[in-house]
């Protein structure tokens, strides 16, 4: 009786974790619906709306990937991942854009699945991307006349930030007004760093304080 159970319990709990994982999907795919279709029936198909299809299909590979049932994909994908970390797209959605892209490119289609993104292949994707990236820099500060300057700029700007209200352990989100420095080198202006500078004191000025991070 009490295997029973257990299995009517696992059952049950695959059940509900697959009907969540195909409600969160389906949000997924409604927001790929251009505007004015949202009242289109996700499972209606037919000669008339020739978009249905791929939403469909776009629906089934996304329940796929969150089963964590996706196929092998071995393709080499730097320019996806430097956009993403560019504009700041995070994994998911990255992953998503790119398959509804070779999707509507007619790659990906319903017997080959093999050009399908998922998250964790953008993400190593990233990471080699900024490991090679982070080589090529070193090697060419190493070179001869690879530096000639080091060029510097910063703004004050507003920024996010987490802050904790005096006597509570509490934290809120607020607005802070914190000032930014952009690092690059030239030839080429390749990106260094940025920093925020400590606050000057009576011993450090506000241009020593930069001095020191720069020549760190």
């Amino acid at each position: 009786m009490e295997k029973k159970a257990e299995e009517r319990r696992r059952r049950r709990s695959k059940e509900e974790n697959a009907a969540a994982a195909e409600k969160t999907a389906r949000k997924d795919v409604e927001r790929f619906l251009a505007d004015g279709d949202e009242d289109l029936e996700l499972e209606r198909s037919g000669p008339e709306d020739e978009f249905v299809p791929e939403v469909e299909l776009f629906l089934k590979l996304t329940l796929s990937l969150q089963s964590g049932k996706g196929t092998e994909n071995y393709d080499e994908i730097p320019n996806i991942s430097l956009a993403s970390v560019r504009y700041g797209i995070g994994l998911r959605p990255t992953a998503a854009i790119a398959t509804a892209a070779l999707i509507d490119a007619g790659i990906i289609k319903e017997d080959n699945t093999s050009k399908v993104t998922d998250k964790n292949k953008v993400k190593r994707a990233q990471d080699k991307l900024m490991r090679e990236l982070g080589e090529e820099f070193e090697e060419k500060c190493r070179e001869e006349g690879g530096i000639s300057c080091i060029l510097f700029d910063g703004r004050i700007d507003l920024t996010s930030a987490m802050m904790e209200a005096e006597g509570s352990d509490q934290s809120f989100p607020a607005k802070i007004k914190e000032e930014h420095y952009s690092v690059a080198s030239e030839p080429g202006s390749y990106y260094l760093f940025h920093f925020t500078p400590e606050k000057a004191t009576k011993e450090e000025s506000h241009a020593e304080q930069i001095a020191k991070v720069l020549f760190a």
